[in-house]
């Protein structure tokens, strides 16, 4: 594995879907959460890009 799992989260503006990326974005063996939504609201704005943590050195 290249450094950890992808996600893509589909409705993740929602209820719900809010909720899962949150708990998703917690967890260390994920690269990356990519989250597709048909509605764009205001709280799209709240979701940074980049990387999820910085790298810690050795």
């Amino acid at each position: 594995m290249d450094g950890g799992w992808v996600y893509l989260v589909t409705g993740g503006c929602g209820f719900v879907g809010e909720r899962i990326v949150e708990l998703l974005c917690q967890q260390d063996y994920i690269r990356e959460v990519r989250v597709f939504d048909s509605v764009a609201r205001e709280e799209v704005e709240k979701l940074s890009t980049g990387k999820k943590r910085a790298p810690t050195s050795l």
